[in-house]
C-alpha cells in the first residue's frame, strides 16, 4: 500500500516540485499514467516543464489537477503556481521580442498624407473599433453560457447504482455537479460517472463563464437497485424440493459458506469523493460517490478501497464501523479489509 500525505510546496519550479514529491513517494510515472489516464508522454513533459509541447491550456490544467490529486497536493495551489510561471514566461518572451525589434532597422516608405486625411482615418477607425468592441463585450457579458445535459434525462428511473452525467457547455466555462467541479475539455464537453443512493437523487449541474454568468439545470434520477452486489462465481441457491430429502449436510455446508461472506458498506461524508472498489481482487466499481451516499458489497475474503479523500471515506464490515480509511484528506490507495477488520501491510 502506498500512502500519500499533503505536502507544502517549497521553492523550486513546479515541474521540479512535482518530480521531487513523486520520487519521495517512490511512485513511477507509468503507475501514475495508468491510474490517472494521462498519457505517459504528457507526464514526462510536465515534469520537464515543457508546457508549450502539451495540448491547450485547459488540458494542461486538467492534467495538473489530476496529477496533484494523485500525489495528495492541493490542486488549486498547483494551478496558481502554474499560472505564475506561465505569466513569467509570457513576460520574458515579450521582453525578448521587444529587444529584437529594437535591433532591427525598419525603413518605412515615405507617403505624403495630409493632416485632414490622418484625422478622418483616425476618427473612422476609432469609431469602428469602439463599436465593434462594445458590441462584442455587451453580447458576451449579458449572455448566459450554453449548458446542454445529454445524459441522464430528467426523471429517469434506473436499477443501476451508477449514472453517467455528460453534456456540453461553452469553452472556458467551469462546470460543477452539486457544487463539485468536474473536468471540461477544450471543446466544452464534460462527462462524470456518479454513484446513486436508493430513492430519488437530485443533481444540480451548473456552468459559469468568465463573466460569472451562470446556467443551471436540475436533474432528478430515481434509483431502485439491490443493496448488495453479488460475487462472481457464487453458485445460485438450488431448488428446495430437489435437495431436502437427499442429505442435510450439503445444505448445512452451503449455509455455512454463505454465512462466512462479509458485508462491506462504503460511505462518504461532507464532500463528493472518487473511489475504486475491488472485491476479492476483482475491480467492481470506479466512480464519484456523492456526499452522504453509501454502497454495500458482498465479499468472500477481502475488499480493497482506493479513495481520493481518505478522511471522508468510511467503512463498515458486517455492521462494525472501522471509521475513515485514512487520516489525511489526500489519496489513500489499496486499503484492504477482511471480516476481522483492516489488514495491516506492515
Amino acid at each position: 500500500m502506498v500512502g500519500f500525505v499533503r505536502k507544502k510546496i517549497k521553492s523550486f519550479t513546479l515541474s521540479e516540485k512535482l518530480r521531487r514529491i513523486r520520487e519521495e513517494e517512490n511512485v513511477s510515472l507509468a503507475e501514475i499514467a495508468k491510474e490517472t489516464k494521462i498519457k505517459l508522454d504528457y507526464l514526462e513533459k510536465i515534469e520537464k516543464g515543457l508546457y508549450n509541447d502539451l495540448p491547450c491550456d485547459v488540458y494542461v490544467k486538467g492534467f495538473l489537477r489530476s496529477y496533484a490529486q494523485y500525489l495528495g497536493i492541493d490542486p488549486e495551489e498547483v494551478i496558481r503556481h502554474y499560472q505564475r510561471e506561465k505569466g513569467m514566461r509570457i513576460s520574458i518572451e515579450k521582453n525578448n521580442c521587444s529587444a529584437e525589434k529594437k535591433k532591427k532597422n525598419w525603413q518605412f516608405p515615405v507617403i505624403s498624407i495630409s493632416p485632414k486625411m490622418i484625422t478622418a482615418m483616425a476618427f473612422f477607425f476609432l469609431v469602428l473599433g469602439g463599436f465593434w468592441y462594445f458590441y462584442r463585450q455587451v453580447g458576451e457579458f449579458s449572455r448566459q453560457p450554453r449548458l446542454v445535459v445529454l445524459s441522464p434525462t430528467d426523471n429517469l428511473s434506473t436499477s443501476s447504482a451508477l449514472v453517467e452525467v455528460s453534456g456540453i457547455t461553452d469553452r472556458e466555462s467551469q462546470v460543477t455537479i452539486n457544487d463539485q467541479p468536474i473536468y471540461v475539455d477544450e471543446e466544452g464537453n464534460f462527462k462524470e460517472e456518479l454513484s446513486l443512493q436508493r430513492g430519488m437523487n437530485n443533481f444540480k449541474i451548473k456552468s459559469v463563464n468568465r463573466f460569472k454568468k451562470e446556467a443551471e439545470r436540475t436533474i432528478e434520477v430515481f434509483a431502485d437497485f439491490e443493496d448488495q452486489i453479488p460475487i462472481a462465481g457464487v453458485a445460485n441457491e438450488k431448488s428446495n424440493e430437489e435437495n431436502i430429502n437427499i442429505n442435510d449436510q450439503p445444505i448445512e455446508n452451503e449455509n455455512q459458506n454463505q454465512s462466512e461472506e462479509m458485508t462491506v458498506e462504503v460511505r462518504v461524508e461532507e464532500l463528493p469523493v472518487w473511489v475504486l472498489i475491488k472485491i476479492d481482487g476483482e475491480r467492481t466499481q470506479s466512480s464519484t460517490m456523492l456526499a452522504g451516499s453509501s454502497q454495500i458489497f458482498k465479499a468472500k475474503d477481502k475488499v480493497s478501497i482506493t479513495s481520493g479523500k481518505a478522511n471522508k471515506t468510511f467503512v463498515k464490515i458486517n455492521g462494525v464501523d472501522f471509521g475513515p480509511i485514512g487520516d489525511q484528506p489526500g489519496v489513500e490507495r489499496d486499503v484492504e479489509f477482511n471480516r476481522e477488520g483492516r489488514i495491516s501491510n506492515d
